[in-house]
Order: C-alpha cells, then structure tokens, then sequence
C-alpha cells in the first residue's frame, strides 16, 4: 500500500458529511468572526503614519530638486519641486524654488505666481519677496519692484 495523498471523497469514505462539514467550517468561522475592519484608532494612526511618510517624501523630493537646481539641471529639479509641492502644498521654501527655476527659465509668469503662493502661504518669506521683486525688476516694473525688497526687509529684519 503506498501513502500517496488521496482525494478529499476517499478521506470522507465511511465518515458521515453532516460531521465533516462543521469541523471544515469551524476555523473559517473563528478567522471571519474578528476581522470587522480596521477600528476608528487605527484608522488615525494609519492617516498620521501617512501624512509623516508624505513629508519625509516631500523634504526628500525638495533636497533633490535643490541639488539639481545648483547642478543646473532644470527639468529634474521642476519635476522633484512639482513632486515636492504636491505631497505637502504648505511649504513656502518648495514654492520659492519653483519660482527660482522658473526664473531661470524665463518663465517670468509663473515665477510671480509661486513666489505669490510662497508669500500667501508665509508672509514673512523673505525669500519670496526678493524673488518677487527680481521678477518685477526684469518686467520693468520699477515702482513695485522697488517696494519688494523693503517687503523682504519688513519680512525678516
């Protein structure tokens, strides 16, 4: 006689399925039992463990966009700062880069606006105002230009 595995109908042969079937069902039963979900606490945690991953993420992402910004790699840098800035949008410092490598793409425009979103997010920025007033200065835009670095000065003495 050999011991190859047999079939689940040889192992129930002679046995009476009304006592099998509960025995079978029994730890499928004990495993369903607990498993409602996450609880409302792990839910928090999860969200925390999340929202510090996404900054760690982001500080990452902002670290290599300035390392490629000062390499003159523009496009890396604009697509870790854009990486950056959606993982954690309230960052003034990751707005004031992208209006840096704006600035030196000549992309006039859209460096006023970051450095606008940089100063909306933390006026005491004084980065962005400097930026801000470098933009204005090649518009020509002698009066306003000339207001933001006093701007820059107010924002940190």
């Amino acid at each position: 006689m050999t011991d190859a595995p047999r079939p689940l109908a040889a192992l129930t042969e002679g046995t009476s399925m009304r006592l099998l079937a509960p025995a079978l069902a029994a730890p499928a039963l004990l495993l369903a039992a607990g498993c409602n979900g996450p609880r409302p606490k792990g839910k928090e945690n999860r969200a925390a463990a999340n929202a510090r991953m996404n900054l760690v993420s982001s500080k990452v992402g902002y670290e290599q966009a300035l390392q490629s910004f000062h390499a003159g790699q523009f496009d890396r840098a604009l697509k870790e700062v854009t990486g950056a800035i959606a993982k954690s949008p309230d960052q003034p410092a990751y707005q004031v880069l992208l209006g840096r490598i704006m600035l030196e793409t000549h992309r006039l425009e859209a460096a006023k606006a970051a450095c606008d979103e940089a100063i909306k997010l933390d006026e005491k920025c004084h980065e962005a105002h400097y930026y801000r007033a470098v933009v204005l200065e090649r518009w020509s835009d002698d009066h306003e230009a000339s207001e933001a670095p006093r701007a820059a000065f107010d924002a940190d003495p």
